[in-house]
């Protein structure tokens, strides 16, 4: 008996669908299909989600090494008010550029550039941290190191998906640099993720406290001051997330904060199982030094 064409096309989906799980190379691929919350670990904690039970993973499909600055091309899917002000200023240009092309007349939209540095905390003397040298590690710590100019990484070669280039890709102070995460935040808008490093290397938030006792809390205290001015004047007017992952989840062991709208999520952040990560919520930049005290008294 011959089969109608509705039935044959009913196989035929079931049949890619079975090929398809088949071919799945782990558990997470599958589970995408099957719709599996993986949020939870058996000891029934606050959860690691399924990049922070891999951490020890390194590659280039790595959320948080997956910095490469987006392009153009990404911006044009997503919704306008997802997009900060620094990627609404480049879609403006780009626009102007294919305006100038066809002969259009022009409307100024010049901005900053990228690789400024912009209303930066002063240098300081980093209380009890000693200067410090990248002391190497995988390419998604070297790609970091690379960015913030670190001198232990200078003579390497670029290991960078969006390239070494801070002029482009980057925003820097005297101590710090921020640069966009590719990733970004659920629930909230503009949807931009900054992550800012100081320019002094510390792998860990626990390595921060081994080597600078009392001077932590100066150096997280940097961290928040440029990353809210960085994303205020190049994102948008918000209250923001202010993040660390633990130094046991966190995947790229150089020290960075992620900055992200407040009423978000990114990776499972923020939350109050510090195994996971160690976040406050920040309103204004005058809440730098009492914010900076309380993650030093929270982040492992």
């Amino acid at each position: 008996m011959s089969l109608g064409p509705i039935a044959r096309l009913a196989i035929l989906g079931v049949a890619c669908l079975a090929l398809a799980l088949a071919s799945a190379q782990d558990g997470d691929v599958a589970n995408s299909w099957l719709g599996v919350d993986d949020e939870c670990v058996g000891d029934g904690s606050c959860a690691l989600s399924a990049l922070q039970r891999h951490v020890q993973t390194e590659s280039s499909s790595d959320p948080t090494f997956g910095t490469a600055e987006p392009t153009t091309k990404d911006y044009v899917s997503l919704d306008v008010q997802d997009l900060g002000n620094d990627e609404l200023q480049r879609l403006i240009d780009q626009a102007q550029d294919q305006l100038q092309l066809r002969g259009a007349p022009l409307v100024d939209s010049s901005t900053e550039e990228v690789g400024e540095m912009l209303g930066g905390s002063a240098p300081s003397d980093g209380g009890s941290c000693a200067l410090r040298d990248f002391s190497g590690g995988p390419q998604s710590a070297v790609c970091f190191c690379q960015l913030t100019g670190n001198a232990g990484c200078a003579d390497q070669k670029c290991a960078c998906p969006q390239g070494c280039n801070t002029k482009q890709v980057a925003w820097g102070s005297a101590e710090t640099v921020t640069f966009k995460n590719k990733a970004r935040a659920t629930g909230c808008w503009p949807s931009t993720v900054l992550l800012t490093s100081p320019r002094n290397f510390f792998s860990t938030c626990s390595d921060l406290k081994s080597h600078c006792a009392d001077g932590a809390a100066l150096v997280i205290e940097t961290l928040l001051r440029d990353s809210w001015r960085m994303y205020q004047t190049k994102v948008g007017r918000s209250s923001l997330n202010q993040c660390f992952h633990s130094s046991k989840t966190a995947s790229v062991k150089y020290l960075h904060l992620q900055s992200f709208c407040a009423g978000g999520q990114f990776h499972g952040m923020p939350t109050n199982n510090h195994v996971v990560g160690s976040c406050v919520t920040m309103s204004s930049e005058h809440q730098a030094p009492s914010l900076a005290k309380q993650l030093v008294a929270i982040i492992q």
